[in-house]
C-alpha cells in the first residue's frame, strides 16, 4: 500500500485532480493506493468544493470523482507525515513555501512543474498531471 499526498496552493484544482487520478490509476494498474491532498494557501475565491476544470477533465475521461463533495482543506504536517510520498504539483510556486511552512518535514518529497490554470493558456496542466500520476503509480507496480 502506498500513501500519496498531493499539494497545491488552494486544494481546488491540481492537487484534487492528482488525488482523483491516483485512485483511478491505482485501481487500474493493481496498485493499492490511498490518496489525499491539501493546499498551502486556501482561497476564499474558490467556487464550490472542487474546480470545474478538474471535474470536466475527469468526466471527459469517464472517471467518476470520489471526492467531488469535499471542500478544499489546508495542508498539514500530520497529513504529510502520514504519507509515504508528498508531491508538490508546481515546484516554482510551492516548494519554497512548503519548506518554509513545514521546515520539520523530513519525509519523501517530489515536485512537478504543473502551473495553475491562470498561468496555463493552453490548459495542458491536466494532461501533465495525468501523465505524472500514472507514471508515479506505475513506479510502485512491482514493489
Amino acid at each position: 500500500m502506498i500513501k500519496l499526498y498531493f499539494v497545491c496552493m488552494g486544494n481546488y484544482y491540481r492537487s484534487r485532480l492528482a488525488e482523483e487520478l491516483a485512485r483511478h490509476y491505482g485501481a487500474l494498474h493493481g496498485v493499492e493506493v490511498t490518496a489525499d491532498s491539501g493546499g498551502l494557501a486556501l482561497s476564499a475565491g474558490n467556487k464550490g468544493p472542487i474546480a470545474k476544470l478538474t471535474l470536466l477533465y475527469l468526466k471527459q475521461k469517464n472517471f467518476e470523482p470520489l471526492g467531488e463533495e469535499r471542500y478544499p482543506k489546508e495542508c498539514s504536517l500530520t497529513d504529510m507525515d502520514a504519507s509515504d510520498l508528498v508531491v508538490c504539483t508546481d515546484r516554482n510556486e510551492q516548494l519554497r513555501l512548503l519548506e518554509d511552512k513545514f521546515p520539520e518535514y523530513s519525509g519523501d518529497l517530489v515536485a512537478w512543474q504543473a502551473p495553475d490554470w491562470h498561468a496555463d493558456p493552453f490548459l495542458s496542466t491536466p494532461q501533465l498531471i495525468d501523465r505524472n500520476v500514472e507514471q508515479l503509480i506505475l513506479s510502485y507496480k512491482d514493489k
